[in-house]
């Protein structure tokens, strides 16, 4: 199991993986570097099995990408302090950084340490026989352009109670459950595996699950922004919603890790992930369809109706049919507040609920035409007859990510399929 960290999971993006093209075109006619560590045989402690595997995947795939890379697999202190020095002079004058860690991590007193294979934890004088993670943020700085900080290091740590032991009941407030959170200076993506205070699984296959989704998407041609989401979006799918990774950019401008697409491909029509989310919609609506159209006949026998001409709905909104269906409901009100359409979302919503708490229409407008990055729908789910559940992303004014997920109640009133409630984490 890997350290649970009260820090959303340290997976400092401070991965500059491989796509990490900086303004479209330059493709890598810049200097990149990486240093990649998978600490796992230990020796005082359950050894890991993922994590050697994890560096050297990891390694690879940011070769391919352009990246002057060094892989270290189960090192003790010396071995990584002398990777550590290897990579302070590499970051120089490099434009793009990456630091990628797998293995056990620990935070003490608000100072976050990552553990080599030969770590005795008895007391917190240990703790200096540790790698400080402020000291790899500040070799990370020296990059020029984008700095990439992943720690995939939520793992239960195993020294945390001998620690609480010997330095007391009182004292033992300064051990945190997991890391302490990292602010990101500007030009630097801080990914976390998990939530703060949560334990991310270390993983049954070769890799660990976010490595594994790391590995899936790092090396396509997306901005870094929408590689980093989709990567959070396969973790807590892969995990069946346990494990909900926290992403932090602080980036001004669009970066690629393999390049920005060719001019020559035709743009895309739809916001991005809504062409895909439809088609996997799609699929589940044709296997909900028949057992709708059996609920709807034995539950809600009303005719079919028309919405009086007054009440022309906006065009994002699907038009009545008689049958309940949630699902794409749902999709129709979020598809709304990602295009920070405020009327559209409103005209989805039960009318004793319009105009009131979340749901007035100069609100969401304000809200979601601020944000630094549009609402993104990752995934949507039947959960029950009258719930649907959501996951979702946007970035704050203020550079914050929000990962988010919500249940949706959903009700059939007038021959027509409306929000009856939203329960969302953020």
């Amino acid at each position: 199991m890997r350290i649970s960290w009260p820090v959303r999971s340290l997976l400092t993006v401070v991965v500059l993986l491989p796509c990490l093209s900086l303004p479209a075109g330059s493709a890598f006619a810049e200097k990149r570097v990486a240093l990649v560590i998978g600490n796992g045989a230990y020796q005082n402690a359950t050894p890991l099995p993922n994590p050697p595997n994890d560096a050297r995947d990891v390694g690879a795939a940011l070769t391919r990408t352009g990246f002057e890379t060094i892989v270290g697999i189960d090192l003790d202190r010396a071995g990584m302090d002398k990777a550590a020095i290897s990579f302070t002079r590499a970051a120089r004058d490099a434009d793009v950084a990456v630091f990628y860690y797998s293995g056990h991590a620990l935070q003490f007193a608000g100072v976050n340490y990552l553990m080599p294979v030969d770590a005795k934890l008895t007391d917190e004088a240990d703790l200096r026989m540790m790698s400080r993670v402020d000291d790899v943020v500040a070799d990370l700085q020296q990059a020029k352009n984008l700095r990439i900080l992943v720690l995939d290091a939520c793992r239960d740590n195993p020294f945390t109670e001998a620690l609480k032991r010997s330095i007391g009941r009182t004292r033992s407030a300064n051990l945190g459950n997991g890391l302490a959170k990292i602010d990101n200076p500007q030009g630097m993506i801080v990914a976390y595996a998990t939530q703060a205070g949560r334990t991310a699984e270390d993983g049954s296959g070769r890799n660990s699950p976010y490595t594994s989704a790391f590995l899936k998407h790092v090396e396509t041609p997306e901005e870094i922004g929408t590689v980093f989401r989709r990567i959070s979006a396969d973790v807590y799918d892969t995990t069946r919603r346990t494990q909900l990774p926290e992403l932090s950019l602080s980036l001004i401008g669009e970066f690629y890790l393999k390049g920005k697409p060719s001019n020559a491909l035709p743009a895309p029509t739809k916001p991005d992930g809504v062409a895909a989310l439809e088609q996997r919609l799609k699929t589940l609506e044709d296997q909900l369809k028949a057992k709708d159209d059996q609920k709807t006949a034995a539950v809600s026998p009303q005719p079919r109706m028309s919405p009086p001409a007054t009440m022309a709905l906006p065009a994002a909104v699907p038009p009545v049919t008689g049958t309940y269906d949630p699902v794409s409901v749902v999709t129709s009100f979020y598809k709304a507040l990602s295009e920070a359409d405020g009327r559209s979302a409103v005209a989805l919503v039960v009318p004793e609920k319009r105009g009131t708490g979340p749901y007035v229409e100069a609100n969401i407008n304000k809200f979601y035409s601020s944000l630094r990055e549009p609402l993104k729908i990752l995934s949507v789910a039947r959960i029950d007859a009258d719930h649907v559940g959501v996951g979702y992303s946007f970035t704050r004014p203020s550079g914050s990510a929000c990962a988010g997920d919500a249940k949706v109640n959903t009700i059939f009133q007038n021959g027509r399929t409306l929000i009856k409630g939203i329960t969302a984490n953020c």
